[in-house]
C-alpha cells in the first residue's frame, strides 16, 4: 500500500478552506432550512382564508411582502455562502488527486470530472435561488418560475454528480484509501450520503410526477394529491441542503489535519 504523507500531498490553504467551507455550508443549511418552514408557517398564520382553499406552496407564501423580503434577504447571503462553500469543498478534494492518480487512473479521471463539473452547476443552482427569491408573485411570476426552474435541476444535478462520486469512491478501495491518507475523506459520512443521495434523487422525481399530475382532474384526490405535492417541496430542498451538510465530516477532517500538517513541517 502506498502511504501518502499529509505534509507532502496538502498545501497550507487547504485546511483553513475546509474549515471556512464547513462554516459557510452549516450557516446555509440552518438558514436556507429556517426560512423555507417559516415562510409557509407565516402564510399559514397571516392568511386563513387562503390556507381554507388550498395549502400554500414556498412560492405562494413569497408573495407576502412582509414574508418574502426577509426571505429574499436571507436567501441572497446563503446563496453566494452557498457558491464559496462548495469551492471550498471542490478545492479540498482537489487536493487529494495527485494521491488518487498513484493509486488509481479511473478514480482520478472520475475526480477531475466531478471537480470540473460541479462549480458551475452549483453556480446555476445559486442563481436560481436569488431568482425566485427576488422575484416573486404576483408581478414577476415567470422570472420567479424561471429561477425556480433552475435552481431545483441545477441542484438535483449537482447531487446527483456528488452521489455519483460517492459510489465510485466506495467502489474503489484503493483511491477511498488514498483520499482517507491525504485527510480528506470520511467513509462514514460517504455511506450516509449514498443513502440520502438516493434519497433526494426519488424526492425530486416524486416532486416532478406531482407538478405533473396536480394539474390533472383528479376529483376528489385532489386535495390529497395537492397536498403531497407542496409538502414535497421543502423536503426536496431539505434533501439537497442534507447531502451538503454530510460533506462536513469530510471537511472537519481536512480542516484538523492542518494540526498534522505544522507537526510534519
Amino acid at each position: 500500500m502506498i502511504k501518502f504523507s499529509l505534509s507532502d500531498q496538502r498545501p497550507g490553504w487547504a485546511p483553513w478552506v475546509a474549515g471556512l467551507s464547513l462554516l459557510a455550508n452549516t450557516f446555509v443549511v440552518v438558514t436556507v432550512n429556517l426560512n423555507i418552514y417559516k415562510a409557509r408557517a407565516d402564510f399559514i398564520e397571516a392568511h386563513p382564508e387562503y390556507v381554507a382553499n388550498q395549502p400554500p406552496t414556498i412560492s405562494r407564501a413569497l408573495s407576502d411582502p412582509a414574508i418574502g423580503d426577509g426571505f429574499a434577504f436571507w436567501i441572497a447571503i446563503s446563496a453566494v455562502l452557498l457558491f464559496l462553500g462548495v469551492c471550498g469543498l471542490i478545492a479540498t478534494f482537489a487536493t487529494s488527486l495527485p494521491a488518487v492518480r498513484a493509486v488509481s487512473s479511473k478514480g482520478a479521471r472520475r475526480l477531475t470530472t466531478t471537480l470540473c463539473l460541479v462549480p458551475p452547476m452549483q453556480l446555476a443552482a445559486c442563481v436560481g435561488m436569488v431568482m425566485l427569491s427576488q422575484y416573486t408573485f404576483p408581478h414577476h411570476n415567470e422570472a420567479h418560475m424561471m429561477g425556480s426552474y433552475i435552481f431545483f435541476a441545477s441542484q438535483a444535478a449537482t447531487v446527483l454528480t456528488g452521489l455519483l462520486l460517492s459510489r465510485a469512491i466506495a467502489k474503489d478501495q484503493p483511491m477511498a484509501r488514498a483520499m482517507a491518507e491525504v485527510g480528506v475523506y470520511s467513509a462514514s459520512a460517504n455511506r450516509v450520503r449514498l443513502w440520502v443521495g438516493m434519497a433526494s434523487v426519488v424526492l425530486v422525481l416524486s416532486y416532478l410526477v406531482l407538478f405533473v399530475v396536480k394539474d390533472f382532474d383528479l376529483g376528489a384526490w385532489e386535495p390529497l394529491v395537492y397536498l403531497i405535492y407542496v409538502s414535497t417541496e421543502p423536503l426536496c430542498i431539505s434533501s439537497f441542503l442534507l447531502f451538503v451538510l454530510l460533506y462536513n465530516a469530510d471537511l472537519a477532517r481536512a480542516a484538523r489535519s492542518r494540526r498534522a500538517v505544522e507537526q510534519g513541517a
